[in-house]
């Protein structure tokens, strides 16, 4: 269904929509702001030298719908594109939408209510992870209070819980504009919305995250590493556009320089595990000096890091060596002589444990076979989040089985990072007290 715009108009919200090479879903995802239950709003595509049909398809939406304004650049960037899009947005919100995604009807008019009845500078939702096979709800605000008005320094502690994305909300354009929040704008790089996201949490003073999920992430290539090595250090420069944020806009050191430096540890952890093994070793090189520095710093703060996040800050920065060969050892890859040396020295640290291994998938098997290799013959049983999560093989339980024993140990065995994170929380919300994933194994036998 398309909308044809009245000139008299209050343009409500602007949504802004980079779009490179994207033909395959571009469709979907214009479907889905042309048919939002908002019509005062203006859609704003930048077409960054796509070289496929990209270009086209968003003209032919624009001639049918005048709320579609398009913007045909040469490559400059994701960066780039989206500053374009925000010096032409007339929105009283601004929403960005990515073009391989799509959100739910509602979504504007749902988060342009409450943004206007509470005067915010920001709302934010969860959202669905979506593949061809199905979606999955991501309660990515599920540390946080719903429905309460607060800044950053009033809320530091639930505010920077939430998972680092831009498009599940919208913001004040005014807001924007006055605190200089803009992309950084490096020609062929990824993650540009860690620094945007960034700088409005530090800024806003009046934000609110609501339950509900709206966007439909897609999540289909989402394991898929960084295989380009002029990719490899972009997260880097996000990095440090933050930093540069903090002090050039005379934000207070003491609240927020400790969050970030606990941010560069995720964001440097999650590109480790991203990126093409071959590029890890001159990676770390660049980024431990970092990291330590910061680690010995006068802004450094212990507290906010739970245990296992802080024994693998300390044993990126320390023991980097170690970190990179649980890398390969993770990818299935040989560093040294081979896996059986790695497999002893695991069963030499397991031996006199009775463990669960948390994940039954490919990973998990991996993990029991290895351990029954080197003559781990203890009772070893799988867990999973739900009964559903694989197949009803033997001793396969759900993690929230209250005959579990909660005195055994839980090794958490999985590739993708986010999952292990959402495990290692679940098992010690269900009260065990000794909770590992396989890396932390391979960490601690390294130190010792």
């Amino acid at each position: 269904m398309f909308y044809a715009a009245e000139d008299n108009n209050v343009i409500k919200v602007s949504i802004l929509i980079p779009v490179y090479n994207v033909e395959k879903y571009l469709k979907q995802c214009l479907c889905s702001v042309v048919n939002q239950t908002l019509k005062e709003i203006e859609i704003i595509c930048v077409d960054d030298g796509s070289t496929d049909s990209s270009g086209q398809i968003l003209d032919d939406y624009a001639q049918k719908d005048s709320r579609i304004k398009v913007l045909h650049k040469e490559n400059s960037g994701y960066g780039d594109s989206l500053n374009r899009a925000l010096e032409t947005a007339q929105g009283e919100y601004i929403g960005i939408l990515e073009s391989d995604d799509f959100a739910e009807p509602d979504m504007y008019e749902f988060l342009y209510q409450i943004a206007v009845s509470e005067s915010l500078d920001c709302v934010k939702s969860n959202y669905y992870r979506y593949s061809e096979e199905g979606r999955v709800y991501h309660e990515a605000l599920r540390n946080c209070d719903y429905g309460v008005v607060f800044s950053a320094d009033e809320n530091m502690e639930k505010f920077f819980t939430g998972a680092i994305n831009i498009w599940a909300g919208i913001y004040r354009r005014e807001f924007l504009l006055k605190n200089d929040i803009r992309f950084l704008c490096t020609p062929g790089a990824s993650y540009q919305d860690l620094s945007f996201w960034f700088k409005v949490y530090v800024s806003a003073e009046r934000s609110c995250f609501t339950k509900r999920a709206f966007i439909n992430y897609r999540v289909d290539n989402s394991a898929s590493s960084v295989k380009s090595k002029d990719k490899v250090f972009f997260i880097c420069d996000e990095v440090a556009e933050c930093k540069k944020y903090l002090y050039r806009t005379n934000r207070s050191l003491d609240v927020f320089y400790p969050r970030l430096i606990k941010i560069m540890y995720a964001v440097y952890r999650w590109n480790a595990n991203r990126i093409a093994v071959s590029h890890l070793k001159e990676f770390m090189n660049r980024i431990v000096p970092e990291m330590k520095e910061d680690k010995q710093g006068r802004y450094m703060d212990r507290t906010i890091f739970e245990d296992w996040q802080w024994e693998e800050f300390r044993c990126m920065v320390e023991l980097s060596d170690a970190f990179i060969r649980m890398q390969y050892i993770q990818r299935g890859n040989e560093l040294c002589e081979n896996n059986k040396v790695y497999g002893q020295m695991i069963v030499k640290y397991l031996c006199d444990r009775d463990i669960y291994i948390y994940g039954a998938g490919k990973y998990g098997k991996r993990l029991k076979h290895l351990l029954r290799q080197n003559g781990y013959n203890r009772e070893i049983r799988y867990l999973v989040s739900e009964i559903d999560d694989c197949k009803k093989e033997g001793n396969v339980t759900c993690i929230t089985d209250a005959s579990l024993d909660k005195q055994k140990v839980v090794v958490v065995a999985v590739a993708d990072v986010v999952k292990k994170v959402d495990m290692l929380e679940k098992a010690r919300e269900q009260g065990f007290q000794q909770v590992f994933a396989i890396d932390d194994v391979i960490r601690n036998l390294f130190e010792k």
